[in-house]
């Protein structure tokens, strides 16, 4: 992909400059922009992807 940085993710991720307030995900990281100046992404909050919790095995009776 080449990025350079996590706003040029962003933006590449949701295929256009995302807004303030926007999430886009990106290989099950969430990506919300928290602050834009013009077309400057300035500030991204990351969240890791939801851990995925294996079913209990079942019991013997």
């Amino acid at each position: 992909m080449g990025t350079h940085d996590l706003a040029v993710l962003a933006a590449e991720a949701a295929g256009h400059l995302p807004e303030e307030g926007e999430v886009v995900e990106v290989d099950g990281y969430r990506l919300e922009v928290l602050e834009r100046l013009g077309t400057r992404i300035l500030r991204v909050r990351i969240r890791p992807p939801a851990r995925q919790v294996p079913d209990p095995e079942p019991q013997a009776p």
